[in-house]
Order: C-alpha cells, then sequence, then structure tokens
C-alpha cells in the first residue's frame, strides 16, 4: 500500500510569494493559485485582475507597470503544463490540481462562477448552431 503523507500549509506564504519578481512568472502564478483557492481547488479573479497582481511595482521613479495579459496566458499555460495548475485554469480562474491539495474551510463540492458561465454559454453556443443547421 504507497504511502501517501500529507502536511498543511499556510495560503499567506504562498501569497506572499507572487510578490518575488526574481521567481518565473509561471510559478507566481502557481503561488497565488495555492494562495488564493477556495476548497473546491478555484482561484477566481476579476477580468484582468492577474495583471494588477503580477505587475511590476514602481522603481526609481517608474510608474507601476501591469503584466501583459499575453505573457499572463502563457505563464498560466506554462504552469499547466508543468503540473502546478490544473487544465481549465485562465485568467479568471486558476485552478489547483486536487490531487495536491485539501481544504481550506469550505465546500469543496461548491460550483466555480467563472467555469459555469462559461459552460453555460458554451451550451447555449452549441444549441443555436443546432438550431441554425436544422433550418438550413
Amino acid at each position: 500500500m504507497a504511502r501517501n503523507p500529507w502536511t498543511r500549509h499556510y495560503q499567506s506564504a504562498w501569497d506572499n510569494r507572487v510578490a518575488n519578481h526574481k521567481i518565473p512568472l509561471w510559478l507566481r502564478v502557481s503561488c497565488l493559485a495555492y494562495g488564493r483557492h477556495e476548497a473546491n481547488g478555484h482561484a477566481s479573479f476579476g477580468r484582468g485582475e492577474l495583471t494588477w497582481i503580477l505587475g511590476t511595482p514602481p522603481n526609481d521613479g517608474q510608474v507601476f507597470k501591469r503584466a501583459a495579459s499575453a505573457h499572463v496566458g502563457v505563464a498560466i499555460a506554462t504552469a499547466v503544463r508543468h503540473g502546478w495548475l490544473a487544465e481549465g485554469s485562465c485568467s479568471e480562474c486558476l485552478i489547483v490540481p486536487s490531487h495536491a491539495i485539501q481544504g481550506p474551510h469550505g465546500n469543496p463540492a461548491k460550483p466555480c462562477a467563472v467555469h459555469d458561465a462559461r459552460r453555460a454559454k458554451r451550451t447555449a453556443k452549441a444549441k443555436a448552431s443546432s438550431v441554425v443547421g436544422e433550418v438550413a
């Protein structure tokens, strides 16, 4: 029987790592997910919020610079490829792989508003295209 020991981590420690600009962006995105996920493994963000969180703070008279959304998208894809994030992660919801976490408090079966909305949109689009196909 394989032994699978586990330990508890503080989400604030993961969240604090996000500010470290010396680590790759894909790893900072992963740290953000581990620092902010709910019991269902999803960490939801507003549209464009990740570009602010992952931006570059002012330095030597410069102004704050948001991370490019394209760079954030590549970072998410890279984190998924490395197994730090689960498939389906996007700029509005980062998903921690279910085998990697348990907790925090909350409902692990709670639906994700971001992914539910995307699923509903795909379903509506599929229904609309099938109706159009029937008419033609």
